[in-house]
């Protein structure tokens, strides 16, 4: 009897400590005013993106040529877009990295 105690009390310590969440679906996005705008989505697990989906690019002025997303490392990846206006093509990054389970956004 005291064994079945014991068990049941320790499942109940076990199944009521709180773990922290170490998985992430996180939503990237960057409009530049009257000229472009990208996003997607990146599922993350611990300081690592594990998948990205639903990309989606637009341009305002001119069109979107091409795009690709390049994972650089675990940890960071870059959606390169082409933007075409008029003969001339500009290269846009959306890039997004995870440091620290925190997300960090920057473009160029």
């Amino acid at each position: 009897m005291k064994k079945i105690i014991t068990i049941m009390l320790t499942l109940t310590i076990i199944l009521s400590v709180e773990l922290p969440a170490s998985a992430a679906n996180l939503h990237v996005a960057h409009t530049s005013s009257l000229s472009w705008r990208a996003s997607y989505d990146i599922k993350t697990k611990g300081n690592k993106i594990i998948k990205v989906s639903h990309i989606k690019t637009f341009s305002y002025i001119g069109k979107t040529v091409s795009r690709k997303i390049i994972r650089n490392s675990n940890s960071k990846v870059t959606l390169r877009m082409v933007k075409k206006v008029g003969t001339v093509n500009y290269m846009i990054k959306l890039i997004a990295k995870i440091k620290n389970k925190k997300l960090f956004i920057s473009t160029t």
